[in-house]
């Protein structure tokens, strides 16, 4: 609800459920609070059943949300969720990052489109690999990477989590592969 928002001016937001938790009126909320907002898509689009608790997507359009695009600075997709979506019309009004597997992820905005790298992962479990993902991406943006940059941190993380039952358990040789991969591609 916005009123269990803290009150106050933030440079960044990031907006993130599972699904129906999060109303349009929290997201204008936040929206307006933050200089620049990142959203999953999974929370706008995705509906449970009253009766029977099914999950289903609906189209982006239709979710409630659809006129709140032209103030998301990012919005983080899978490919199975971009096809409740016209990416083509949405990356008018924000930057859409369309995230697919082993291949990587797309990066659309206003007048382009790239296709960043994925990272060679031993998938043992995908669980989490989006969120992984959408956190690596907007730590690299807050550390003041350009998108492309970004989004390939974000591959790097999501490539990290499915290679673990649960969340990547951080040793130091972790965290040297984490350093050396950085200093290969960022430096």
């Amino acid at each position: 609800m916005p009123a269990d928002l803290p009150q106050g001016r933030f440079n960044f937001g990031m907006v993130v459920g599972v699904g129906g938790e999060i109303f349009f009126l929290t997201m204008e909320t936040i929206l307006d609070s933050c200089d620049a907002v990142f959203v999953d898509i999974f929370l706008m689009i995705r509906v449970f059943d009253a009766i029977d608790g099914t999950v289903n997507l609906v189209g982006l359009r239709d979710s409630g949300f659809y006129h709140l695009l032209p103030r998301i600075g990012v919005l983080k997709a899978s490919s199975e969720e971009a096809l409740v979506m016209d990416v083509e019309e949405v990356r008018k009004w924000c930057c859409v990052v369309v995230t697919d597997g082993k291949e990587g992820c797309k990066v659309f905005w206003k007048d382009g489109v790239m296709q960043v790298s994925p990272f060679a992962a031993n998938q043992v479990d995908p669980t989490g690999a989006g969120d992984s993902f959408l956190g690596g991406l907007v730590a690299g943006l807050v550390h003041g990477l350009a998108v492309p940059d970004a989004a390939l941190m974000g591959n790097f993380f999501g490539s990290l989590t499915v290679e673990h039952i649960g969340l990547p358990k951080f040793n130091l040789r972790l965290l040297q592969r984490v350093r050396d991969e950085f200093q290969r591609r960022f430096f």
